[in-house]
């Protein structure tokens, strides 16, 4: 065994009164129900040899939970099919990149002609989501999540609720741990001993989900903590 870490953040930088995840595309995060053919797209200057992004790190999982890692090369605002067709998606960052030095606009990815499963906001370099699988042979417990949102000129009128919630292979899912917030009560939390509550299986589907109750456009900003090992016999 070997062991694992993990520190997932995220921002919707457009949270509204319906549900939403934490991740930069914003709304509700679409796990994906097979692998399939992924594609990547951003900018017309994001191609080799210009002053954008050249390439991207992809970072995700095959349909067997197996860990894998691809970079792939811009093509613009074209498209790019990768190389694996990816299961889920949990980290993107840029590679390659020209003299601008980071991404001037957004870079997305999806299954061919389906939902965005991950995004590059401008001058951020890579995704910012609160959501994850876990690879296959790893397995592990969250050491803590924490969450903030708020708005200029409403910050002693948001409210709301945001659970941490997890779906296992063949179940629903189930809430971890949930808190109400206000722009002055943060979410934040640790968990110093390992309890059968907050443990993670391989495979299992993580997110950071909220309810607002009051007010529209808010940015918010969340994530969680998990220590693992993976086993590696």
């Amino acid at each position: 065994m070997s062991d694992f870490f993990l520190h997932k953040f995220g921002r919707n930088p457009d949270l509204n009164t319906a549900q939403d995840d934490v991740w930069d595309y914003g709304s509700n995060y679409q796990f994906p129900a097979v692998a399939t053919s992924t594609q990547l797209v951003g900018l017309a200057n994001d191609i080799p040899s210009s002053d954008g992004v050249h390439s991207v790190s992809v970072e995700g999982l095959l349909a067997d939970g197996t860990e894998v890692t691809e970079v792939a090369t811009l093509n613009g605002a074209t498209p790019v099919v990768l190389t694996n067709s990816f299961y889920r998606i949990n980290r993107m960052a840029i590679d390659a990149v020209g003299a601008t030095g980071i991404n001037s606009g957004f870079i997305d990815i999806s299954h061919s002609g389906s939902a965005t499963l991950g995004r590059i906001a401008p001058l951020f370099g890579q995704t910012q989501q609160a959501v994850f699988t876990m690879p296959a042979g790893v397995s592990g417990h969250f050491t803590g999540w924490y969450f903030d949102a708020g708005q200029a000129g409403l910050f002693n009128n948001v409210k709301g609720n945001v659970a941490l919630q997890t779906r296992a292979p063949g179940q629903g899912w189930r809430t971890k741990q949930s808190a109400n917030f206000t722009h002055t009560s943060p979410v934040d939390r640790k968990f110093d001993v390992p309890a059968p509550t907050f443990a993670v299986k391989p495979l299992t589907d993580i997110r950071v989900r909220v309810t607002v109750t009051n007010t529209d456009d808010l940015l918010a900003h969340g994530g969680f903590e998990i220590k693992g090992f993976r086993d590696i016999r």
